[in-house]
């Protein structure tokens, strides 16, 4: 099942983890301190700047205190369980580690998280607090569309951690199932950021262990929700063929897909397949996605984990540019920025992507300045932080240039800025 109703309101708590700028903060209590995995520029006492930023804060939220000092309050305080300690102590390990990694150390840091993820898994126990879990997966979804990539794998860093020892902990079957749902959307967002960071092996590899978690779960939704987000990312960084085996995969175990997790894999078939130039498969793909969403209709969500109704214009958009679908192409994206605008002023990457649509669009009808400086100001707009895929779309805008046109001043300009941003 979806993790909430389709077109719901956000909740005053994911308010509460997202700061004005979009950044994702989960804080850690234990007797009156909290590790808050943060951006160092809100909190001036941070440790020292890596993958983790990590502030301790004592009870007044005001005094900073030595690492030392409380790390050993944290462990002295209260007469908690061995098992609660244990728990403790792999978060304050952990924690300690990652805060003073460089950001060289990343990659290396993420694939012994992964391994370790993996060893969790093996284990017949589970955590208790699976509705705290919950929330923090539809924190995710909240914050995916607007975050940046590299603040999301900094705090999906802390809550790895903590599943990891949550994992560990006696509970029940259905308790340890759910964990195991939570470990699989975790390590997809996990696998989404890597991807938008530019990182597409390290990425292969989160998305390995997010598919195998969703299918130890059990959780239908999970299970082709991840795989749908999966071709999306594929799409453009891996040969068309992988891809392609990627939906013929979904496509077997998708027969009793719940409706949302349904429309995620049929919309990300119609892009591949006008992607890879199957007008026919592509266009009967995005007349079923608009028939499927009409069944259930949405509002704006606001979220990757709800399918709405920005989610059926950016579907939209994309597909009919990539086909030349003027006219259609044209009122999806219109239709799309009208609804961001009036929902949600945060959310930049994915306008900016209905944006670059609408260049593709004029460069393959043949207006190759006006399509090409638009991309240059999309990109433009965005923060250096934000620009990752948007970039490599840019370069991609290139090759629709047909062959007798690449020579020309306009192109020549536009791929000159492309290196000069590389």
């Amino acid at each position: 099942m979806p993790l909430r109703a389709r077109g719901g309101r956000r909740s005053e708590r994911c308010r509460t983890h997202l700061d004005v700028g979009g950044v994702l903060a989960h804080r850690y209590h234990a007797r009156g301190y909290r590790a808050l995995a943060a951006a160092p520029e809100r909190h001036n006492n941070a440790l020292p700047s890596g993958v983790l930023d990590i502030e301790l804060i004592g009870n007044n939220g005001n005094d900073a205190l030595s690492t030392d000092a409380v790390v050993q309050d944290l462990w002295e305080a209260g007469d908690d369980s061995d098992e609660d300690r244990m728990i403790r102590r792999t978060f304050l390990a952990g924690a300690a580690a990652l805060a003073g990694l460089s950001a060289a150390d990343k990659s290396a840091t993420l694939e012994a998280m992964r391994h370790g993820m993996n060893r969790s898994l093996a284990a017949e126990r589970a955590e208790a607090d699976v509705n705290e879990w919950q929330h923090i997966i539809l924190d995710y979804g909240e914050a995916y569309p607007i975050a940046a990539p590299a603040e999301l794998v900094r705090s999906l860093m802390v809550d790895l951690l903590g599943l990891q020892a949550a994992l560990r902990r006696p509970g029940s079957a259905a308790r340890q199932r759910e964990l195991l749902r939570t470990g699989a959307l975790l390590s997809a967002f996990t696998a989404q950021s890597m991807s938008n960071l530019g990182q597409p092996l390290e990425a292969r590899r989160w998305w390995r262990t997010a598919k195998n978690t969703a299918d130890r779960s059990g959780d239908p939704y999970s299970v082709i929700w991840i795989r749908g987000r999966e071709i999306c990312h594929a799409m453009g960084s891996r040969p068309d063929p992988a891809v392609l085996r990627l939906i013929e995969e979904a496509d077997g175990i998708a027969v009793k897909a719940p409706p949302d997790a349904a429309l995620e894999l049929t919309a990300e078939k119609a892009q591949m397949f006008a992607f890879c130039g199957r007008e026919q498969d592509a266009l009967a793909a995005i007349h079923q996605v608009r028939e499927q969403f009409g069944a259930s209709p949405a509002a704006y969500s606001g979220s990757m984990l709800d399918w709405g109704e920005e989610r059926l214009y950016n579907t939209e958009s994309f597909t009919y540019s990539r086909l030349g679908k003027i006219t259609e192409a044209e009122r999806a994206t219109r239709d799309g920025l009208s609804l961001y605008a009036a929902n949600d002023d945060r959310s930049l990457r994915h306008p900016a992507g209905l944006r670059l649509n609408l260049a593709f669009t004029l460069v393959r009808s043949g207006d190759l300045r006006e399509g090409l400086n638009l991309a240059r100001t999309v990109i433009d707009s965005l923060p250096e932080e934000l620009r990752g895929t948007k970039v490599e779309d840019g370069r991609k805008l290139l090759a629709m240039v047909p062959p007798a046109r690449q020579h020309h001043a306009d192109v020549h300009a536009y791929r000159e800025w492309m290196n000069s941003i590389a």
